[in-house]
């Protein structure tokens, strides 16, 4: 559908850095791996997360204001590293109608002091989890029995810290997932999740034939998240108190959207979508006032 409106979809092309005008005012287009560049008529939006974007994307010294969203970025505390997350991707030899998974998505905690059990995992991973998540796809999926009998699959999610792995955060993959002491580190996790799914679905053990754990660098790597984050700059009380924190920057023509410019998750992200566009196009939001009427 976009490429039917004349416009091109890129993928394995990842960005190196946003091109400014000569005098730096103005951003102008996008450079890709390769040296490829891409020209922008009216601007650039980017969704890569306010630390990809001015602290790794956009050229040092651009102007003042940028240098003070840069300092805030790196200075302040209260944005130091969100937090990551742990997958565990888990298959089963076994059905549907054998495995009855459910299809809802649950969660466990320890109890509900929330507070204390996530300020215990900060202060020692070996910690019980402050939370895990379990979701199977297959269980949601109709057409999944007939598609691949005999199989189920499920996903099993809980906080992690990008300091925990960053002594190995300089490697490339292919080095550092045969690192003995990493591999140690994500086995011992594993297993840790693997319990917590026994426990709440006694059904599955015994009948796990596949297991893969995605860690705070797998999604740095794969999904070029800044230090592993998922949701994002900290929701903390200062984040939320930024003057800079919204879809307009201080570069004419640069433009912010994610879920940064709003809250966390597929709604703040949607959201900060809708108002980065009326950022580029203020007409559009009277377009969309009749809409709602």
């Amino acid at each position: 559908e976009l490429e039917r409106r004349v416009s091109k979809v890129l993928v394995k092309a990842a960005v190196e850095s946003i091109l400014l005008s000569e005098d730096g005012s103005r951003a102008v287009g996008v450079s890709l791996a390769k040296g490829v560049k891409v020209t922008a008529r009216l601007g650039v939006v980017s969704d890569a997360g306010y630390c990809n974007t001015f602290l790794k994307l956009l050229p040092r010294d651009v102007n003042p204001d940028v240098d003070k969203v840069v300092h805030s970025l790196k200075q302040q505390p209260e944005l130091a590293f969100s937090p990551s997350m742990l997958s565990l991707f888990v298959g089963l030899d076994m059905d549907q109608s054998e495995a009855q998974l459910p299809s809802h998505n649950k969660w466990v905690f320890p109890d509900t002091d929330h507070d204390a059990n996530w300020k215990a995992f900060r202060d020692d991973v070996e910690a019980p989890f402050p939370a895990v998540y379990i979701s199977s796809p297959s269980a949601k999926d109709p057409e999944w029995s007939a598609r691949h009998p005999g199989k189920s699959v499920l996903c099993v999610l809980a906080p992690a810290f990008y300091e925990t792995f960053q002594p190995w955060a300089h490697q490339p993959m292919n080095i550092r997932k045969n690192a003995p002491e990493y591999q140690t580190l994500k086995q011992g996790f594993e297993e840790r999740l693997l319990e917590v799914l026994f426990e709440q679905l006694p059904q599955t053990r015994g009948r796990v034939v596949f297991t893969d754990l995605g860690t705070p660098l797998s999604n740095a790597t794969y999904l070029g998240s800044f230090a592993g984050e998922v949701y994002g700059l900290p929701h903390t009380p200062a984040r939320f108190a930024l003057p800079w924190l919204r879809p307009s920057t201080p570069i004419k023509g640069l433009f912010m959207s994610g879920q940064d410019v709003m809250c966390d998750g597929i709604a703040g992200a949607s959201m900060a979508g809708v108002m980065a566009a009326f950022a580029m196009y203020p007409w559009c939001a009277f377009d969309a006032a009749k809409l709602l009427k």
